[in-house]
């Protein structure tokens, strides 16, 4: 065994028994949650003297570490458990034998530990959803084994799932059911305990993708900048592919992996042939179906 092979899998966060991610409960008055983590046993070739449980609140940066004895592992897997106060928790485990030889870390696991309901994500000003993309909504703090999420806005509510298991997490797809408007919260409720609830506190806005320029009629010459802006900065990811089109044919590759930063400057080759009906495609390189087009054609001269 060397400093950087033979690393720990850390299998799950789980409480009660049950192994599932996120799962935790209460103990005592002090806001002090118990968390119990797993992860497979080393094989016995690598004469495992201990493992060290790293964990801390800022991803791959653990403030606390833990040394766990490989007594605690039976039937090959290892168990440790601690008590943690409110908030969002990191985790990683290390493997250090009899020669005094360290593994590299686990894959990190996260874990949301709150004691009462709350929806940890989406729920903050300023946030903007984009349709065609995938967004993960998290809540913490529910004791039901299964929740119902709902989708609300000013004008009414779309079920999201009726009985979805208390996991913590959601992948939600922005589809075209979803009407594009401001105003949007999530809620989260208990069903076995319907007095659990959770909403965004503040509202939040789906947008439909858009290509702002180059506008519809306007006119470039060839060999000069043509500015290309889209709206929301930002949408699904940090990366996009932006192209040329002539009506529903790409004529050409502008640039296969662009900062998504909402702003592009790209000289117009001179070979390109002049012509209306030019337009810009902006897609995710990460959600395919999140994309955005010109809303009319350009001109290149």
């Amino acid at each position: 065994m060397t400093r950087n092979d033979k690393k720990p899998t850390v299998l799950a966060i789980y409480a009660g028994g049950l192994i599932s991610l996120f799962s935790f409960f209460l103990v005592g008055k002090a806001q002090a949650l118990q968390v119990t983590l797993a992860w497979d046993e080393s094989p016995p070739q690598d004469r495992i003297s201990f493992y060290r449980l790293y964990y801390g609140n800022c991803s791959g940066d653990y403030t606390f570490r833990q040394r766990v004895s490989s007594r605690q592992c039976l039937g090959g897997v290892c168990k440790y458990t601690l008590d943690l106060y409110q908030g969002g928790w990191y985790f990683a485990v290390k493997a250090v034998n009899l020669d005094g030889l360290e593994s590299g870390y686990s894959q990190e696991v996260f874990a949301d530990l709150y004691a009462d309901p709350r929806l940890i994500y989406p729920n903050g000003a300023g946030i903007t959803w984009a349709r065609g993309c995938v967004y993960e909504i998290r809540w913490a703090g529910f004791d039901s084994s299964h929740v119902s999420l709902e989708l609300v806005s000013p004008s009414g509510s779309i079920t999201l799932g009726s009985f979805t298991p208390n996991h913590g997490s959601f992948l939600l797809r922005m589809g075209k059911k979803f009407p594009a408007g401001e105003g949007y919260i999530i809620r989260v409720q208990g069903r076995q305990l319907p007095q659990e609830q959770a909403q965004s506190q503040e509202s939040f806005a789906i947008l439909e993708p858009q290509v702002v320029a180059p506008g519809e009629g306007s006119v470039f010459p060839r060999g000069e900048d043509l500015p290309i802006s889209w709206t929301p900065e930002g949408f699904c990811g940090e990366w996009v592919s932006v192209a040329l089109h002539k009506g529903s044919r790409r004529i050409r590759l502008i640039g296969a992996n662009v900062p998504n930063t909402g702003q592009l400057l790209w000289p117009l080759p001179q070979e390109l042939k002049p012509g209306s009906g030019y337009k810009i495609v902006v897609r995710s390189t990460s959600h395919g179906a999140c994309r955005a087009s010109s809303q009319g054609g350009f001109v290149i001269q």
